[in-house]
């Protein structure tokens, strides 16, 4: 007996397009599939809205890889974990 392998899930077309009509020019959406594999959906009305939201993004990103490594440092020194002076 094989086994079926559950179709993947893909947002429908409908639900995107009232994402879309939420938004002024498109949108960026970033999950996680059935598999737990990253995906990402994206609409945009012109390549300027999708060139600004891709900066927009990557500028988000290095904000938060920023706060996630001043918030590491902090943990490493109160755990008493720094560099040792001479």
């Amino acid at each position: 007996m094989s086994k079926k392998r559950k179709k993947e899930f893909e947002f429908p077309d409908l639900l995107l397009k009232q994402i879309s009509e939420c938004t002024r020019n498109g949108f960026l959406m970033f999950y996680f599939n059935q598999d737990g594999l990253p995906q990402v959906a994206a609409q945009y009305d012109t390549v300027d809205a999708g060139l600004a939201m891709n900066q927009h993004a990557t500028n988000w990103c290095a904000a938060l890889n920023m706060v996630n490594t001043q918030m590491m440092v902090q943990n490493i020194i109160s755990a008493g974990g720094g560099p040792k002076g001479k």
